[in-house]
């Protein structure tokens, strides 16, 4: 795992696009296997960024268009579907996951 920083959480564990002051909690990065479903794309202030939600636990996770176009190429998404392990990542101010690789359940 190349990138060591700390991600910032909601309240609720959901991984924020964007760090807000006061109620952020922050965890050092880490990879993570899981179920994502794709649930569509959304804007912010500086970036638009796809938006899926683990089958497991149920939490949000903002992916970076040029991340998602990178997972599209080296996935299988099965009905909006991918399994695989990711990791979080940063560009600019903004934070979402990266897909590493899949199929770790086979």
């Amino acid at each position: 795992m190349g990138w060591n920083q700390k991600v910032p959480f909601d309240a609720e564990g959901n991984v924020l696009h964007y760090a807000f002051d006061g109620h952020t909690n922050w965890k050092t990065n880490y990879e993570f296997n899981d179920d994502l479903i794709i649930q569509g794309y959304q804007r912010g202030q500086s970036a638009a960024y796809f938006l899926l939600q683990s089958e497991n636990n149920g939490k949000e996770y903002p992916m970076f268009i040029s991340d998602f176009t990178e997972m599209i190429m080296n996935s299988q998404i099965n009905k909006g579907k991918v399994k695989g392990l990711f990791t979080f990542c940063k560009k600019g101010r903004n934070f979402g996951i990266k897909y590493l690789k899949g199929n770790l359940y086979e």
